[in-house]
């Protein structure tokens, strides 16, 4: 079959797709960026793009035009409100937390990607911060 050879690293990558939805409220990965941005991002090794990345500027300004830029306008209601801290911040602890155990769990190369146990330790560090 087609998904010969594959492990539980897959299973990781999906794990960073569902954290990504949740902090970012439903956004896709390349949410606000044109193809070519898209692209140069790929070919750089970048698998997603989080508010405040290139195209989104985390304060409801959109930087860009055409499409990305219209439906980014379109679900601003929807996702503004998700896609920061509680407070607003991109930066927030809790926010950059997350974001780091997405960007391992999303490693291009399988072999790069954290087991199932150092995801877990990773948001048991993370939620550390705030106790």
């Amino acid at each position: 079959t087609h998904c010969a050879g594959q492990d539980d690293r897959v299973d990781v990558y999906a794990l960073g797709g569902v954290i990504y939805f949740i902090v970012t409220g439903g956004l896709k990965p390349w949410h606000y960026a044109t193809f070519k941005t898209r692209l140069a991002g790929l070919r750089g090794g970048k698998t997603s793009m989080f508010p405040g990345d290139v195209g989104y500027d985390g304060g409801g300004g959109r930087r860009g035009r055409g499409k990305a830029a219209k439906a980014a306008a379109d679900k601003e209601e929807h996702t503004d409100d998700n896609a920061a801290a509680p407070d607003g911040r991109l930066d927030h602890p809790a926010v950059r937390a997350l974001r780091e155990v997405v960007e391992r769990c999303w490693a291009y190369r399988p072999e790069d990607r954290p087991s199932s146990l150092e995801v877990v330790r990773m948001l048991e560090d993370g939620l550390e911060k705030f106790r």
